[in-house]
């Protein structure tokens, strides 16, 4: 498995969505995109559907010969997700381990594409401090045991009792009377703000106009927190050994683990205390798998927990790995009637002009227009890549 952004390099870095589109048709040229309306359309239906989480397991495939922007079209899918964490990439020939079967390879990745919300509720006190005073009397050694401070907003006031925590952590930021501050009152945590609404003069009159209001002082915040299955089964699995967290590559998750975790998820996900978040497993040059693979992948489809797969190919007709028929793109039939089909076709000699126009644009090379048609025929015979390192390679030596 690779990060996503190793994943595609730096020849889709001028890729930044997937496209504006009108009530007809798209823009032919749009977000470092060119022409692929119809595969752009798709994908953009894909993109909404996976927002609203409006979905459950089920994939896609993409087909289409070397140099039609496969890649091209699933970067500018990751780029225009906002939930980033949840998007895996990985290639056929990744499917390998000498330590870990194909099953428990594929099971890692799917589980890592897969999360649950966790929701921290937390109270923030928010205010001007007009007062701070240390109780003398609670002076245990050298150290402060207790205080309390007075906050005040523009239309309350109120004084809250501190203890030694955040007593000294107030001393330790030097918090004087004028400072705004917010207290996490969760896990005491104080940060110090340069806003400030009082002067000195209002300051001094606060102190006899008070009002014990918590209202606008304290504020009520849900924070969300995604861990993604994967996470899960490690930490119960290596229990309080977090510092065998980072070491987990090679080893095989036992399944009665999976099952517990699943049964536990699935029973606060109906009770409401956290929430399913499918993300989206790629996986290009499918044709590769092997008839386990496949299998295992077919089941999947089927699971609750299940994120939505991707596939990509440039196989047209292919022998199935590890049996001698024939499939169409190399997949098995039971295994491609379950997806949608999403085929690329091959750039017009226009297109490929504006993609290379881009990419001289955003590495900032400049090339005559002589240059830049021979550019062209060459993508047409050797392929789009081929064409553009050509073109890195001629302006790097021009520069010299």
């Amino acid at each position: 498995m690779v990060h996503r952004d190793f994943f595609f390099g730096t020849h889709y870095s001028h890729v930044n969505g997937i496209g504006s589109f009108g009530l007809s048709k798209g823009r032919v040229v749009s977000q470092g995109l060119v022409g692929q309306i119809e595969a752009r359309k798709a994908v953009k239906i894909l993109l909404n559907i996976f927002e609203r989480q409006d979905f459950q397991g089920g994939g896609v495939i993409i087909t289409g010969s070397n140099g039609t922007g496969k890649n091209t079209l699933i970067k500018a899918l990751s780029t225009s997700i906002t939930i980033k964490n949840l998007f895996l990439t990985a290639n056929g020939a990744e499917i390998y381990s000498p330590t870990l079967s194909k099953t428990e390879i594929l099971t890692q990745l799917t589980r890592r594409a897969i999360g649950v919300t966790f929701f921290q509720e937390t109270i923030f006190i928010n205010g001007q401090v007009v007062n701070f005073q240390i109780y003398k009397n609670s002076m245990v050694g050298s150290k402060y045991k207790n205080g309390k401070i007075t906050l005040k907003t523009k239309d309350f006031q109120c004084v809250y009792e501190i203890g030694s925590k955040v007593l000294k952590k107030l001393i330790d930021k030097k918090i004087r009377p004028g400072d705004f501050i917010t207290i996490n009152r969760g896990n005491g945590e104080i940060k110090k703000k340069k806003n400030s609404f009082l002067n000195e003069k209002e300051l001094i009159h606060t102190l006899d106009k008070q009002k014990n209001s918590p209202l606008e002082i304290e504020n009520y915040v849900v924070t969300e927190h995604l861990v993604t299955f994967h996470e899960l089964d490690v930490l119960n699995h290596f229990g309080d050994l977090i510092s065998n967290f980072f070491l987990v590559s090679g080893v095989e998750i036992p399944a009665n683990i999976r099952e517990r975790i699943d049964k536990i998820v699935l029973d606060w996900i109906r009770e409401g205390k956290i929430k399913l978040t499918r993300g989206i497993l790629y996986i290009n040059d499918t044709h590769i798998l092997d008839s386990e693979s496949f299998s295992f992948l077919g089941k999947n489809f089927e699971n609750f927990l299940s994120p939505f797969f991707i596939f990509a190919t440039s196989e047209i007709e292919n022998k199935l790995n590890t049996l001698n028929s024939i499939s169409f793109h190399g997949l098995p039939l039971d295994f491609s009637d379950r997806l949608l089909m999403i085929p690329m076709k091959p750039n017009t000699e226009k297109e490929i002009k504006e993609i290379l126009k881009l990419r001289m644009k955003k590495n900032s090379i400049f090339l005559e227009e002589n240059s830049l048609m021979i550019l062209t025929k060459i993508a047409l015979e050797c392929g789009i890549c081929y064409s553009i390192y050509i073109m890195t390679i001629s302006f790097s030596f021009q520069k010299e």
